[in-house]
């Protein structure tokens, strides 16, 4: 299935939502409730890690962020600048 990801992952959250909620005993297309969750779990699972992955990246960002903001690291910026300019 290709596609926008975060569509992908709302589908199969409401996929499994209604089959537990109206059909929790019914097979479609072979398979149980319990057997599909087993069958999209490492997708679940792989979305789960990237949500974490994706907030320590926000947060490396932010401290990055703050880091340059610290005082003198615009003389320090200056100095780098006039070393990279300098024949």
């Amino acid at each position: 299935m290709i596609g926008n990801p975060k569509i992908i992952g709302d589908h199969l959250n409401a996929v499994i939502a209604g089959w537990d909620e109206h059909a929790d005993e019914a097979t479609f297309s072979g398979l149980t409730l319990a057997q599909f969750k087993l069958k999209v779990k490492p997708s679940l699972d792989a979305r789960i890690e990237i949500e974490v992955l994706e907030r320590q990246l926000a947060a490396a960002r932010v401290n990055r962020e703050l880091g340059e903001r610290r005082p003198g690291l615009r003389r320090e910026q200056r100095a780098l600048r006039v070393v990279w300019l300098h024949p």
